[in-house]
C-alpha cells in the first residue's frame, strides 16, 4: 500500500514536471512574441488563470478582461494537445490519461470564464457597452450586436 503511494506521487510529480515543461515552451513563445509581458511559470499560468475565472464566476458586475492571460492558456492548450497527440502510440499509459485529464481541466476552466462573461454580457448589454475598457474588442462587437438584435426583436414583437 505504500509502495503504491509513493509510485503515484513519483507519478504524479513526474506529470507536473512533464506539464511545466509544456507549458514553460508555450509560455516562452508567447514571451518571445511580445517581450513587455512578464514571464509566468506555468503554475503561474494556471493560478492566475483559476483566479480569474473564481473572481468573474462570483462577482456580480464584469471585471476586466484578461486578454493576456487568456491568450497564453490559448497557446498553453495549443500545445499540451500537439503533444498529446504526438504521442498516440501510449494512449493507453496512466501518464497520457493524467495529461489529458489536466488539458480537460484547463480547457474547463477557461470555456467556464468565457461563458460567465458572455453570460452577464447578454444579462446588461446595454450597461457594458459603455463600458468598454472592461471588454475585449470581440466582447464588445458580441455586447452591440446583441444589443442591437434584442432591440430589432422588441419592436417588431411589441
Amino acid at each position: 500500500m505504500i509502495s503504491d503511494l509513493h509510485m503515484y506521487t513519483n507519478l504524479t510529480s513526474s506529470i507536473n514536471n512533464d506539464i511545466n515543461d509544456i507549458a514553460q515552451s508555450s509560455i516562452n513563445n508567447v514571451d518571445e512574441q511580445d517581450d513587455e509581458d512578464e514571464l509566468m511559470t506555468p503554475q503561474e499560468l494556471i493560478s492566475r488563470l483559476e483566479r480569474a475565472w473564481l473572481n468573474e464566476k462570483y462577482s456580480p458586475v464584469l471585471l476586466s478582461h484578461e486578454t493576456e492571460l487568456i491568450m497564453a492558456t490559448f497557446e498553453l492548450l495549443d500545445d499540451i494537445e500537439k503533444r498529446l497527440k504526438s504521442n498516440d502510440t501510449n494512449k493507453l499509459t496512466f501518464r497520457w490519461l493524467m495529461h489529458q485529464t489536466e488539458y480537460n481541466r484547463l480547457y474547463y476552466i477557461l470555456c467556464s470564464y468565457i461563458r460567465i462573461r458572455c453570460q452577464k454580457l447578454e444579462d446588461y448589454s446595454s450597461a457594458y457597452v459603455h463600458e468598454q475598457e472592461k471588454l475585449s474588442t470581440e466582447e464588445y462587437v458580441y455586447a452591440q450586436t446583441y444589443l442591437n438584435n434584442v432591440k430589432a426583436h422588441l419592436r417588431k414583437s411589441v
